[in-house]
């Protein structure tokens, strides 16, 4: 990690801290000033709401934390989470096009950095940084799922299982008349 992140970091961890970040509640939205800045809350992106460092949340479950590029395309991010570097999202070309806002279409679109890392029960607090701006700033999405909203509801599953069921009873229904 270089000198000025390490700078960077001791400053944020005496930063008073923005209000946590809410599992399953959506995409936060940030700001940034370009390469090895840290992000800043402040710009009103279309998500739940807005964050800056450090990133703080708990998880009562397993979970998810993922962070996209959007608007221009081409900034990268690093995750540390108690220094370490957790996540890298992967260098993209830079172009000012697609122009995408919305950060699930962001996050499925490969021409914008985007990362996820599992995480297990616990409290976080994370540090987020650019590690590459071509744009000299911009603004971006993060967001963390717990695993308890990613099983199917009981009642979906049964659903499932009784479409299912069908299906091997038609299948074997139609077989025995051939």
């Amino acid at each position: 990690m270089s000198m000025k992140k390490r700078i960077l970091l001791a400053l944020l961890a005496v930063a008073p801290a923005f209000a946590d970040v809410v599992v399953d509640g959506g995409w936060y939205g940030f700001c940034y000033d370009g390469s090895n800045s840290p992000i800043t809350a402040g710009c009103q992106n279309a998500g739940a709401g807005v964050t800056g460092n450090p990133v703080t949340f708990t998880l009562t479950t397993p979970g998810v934390f993922r962070i996209t590029d959007a608007f221009f395309a081409g900034d990268t991010f690093d995750v540390y989470s108690n220094g370490h570097l957790i996540l890298q999202t992967p260098v993209v070309a830079a172009q000012p096009a697609p122009g995408i806002t919305d950060p699930d279409l962001a996050f499925a679109n490969p021409a914008y950095s985007r990362g996820s890392v599992a995480l297990g029960p616990g409290s976080y607090q994370l540090q987020v940084f650019v590690r590459d701006s071509p744009f000299d700033s911009g603004a971006a999405y993060l967001s963390v799922i717990s695993s308890a909203a990613a099983v199917p509801e009981p009642a979906a599953v049964s659903g499932l299982m009784a479409a299912a069921a069908l299906a091997i009873g038609i299948g074997r229904r139609q077989r025995q008349r051939q």
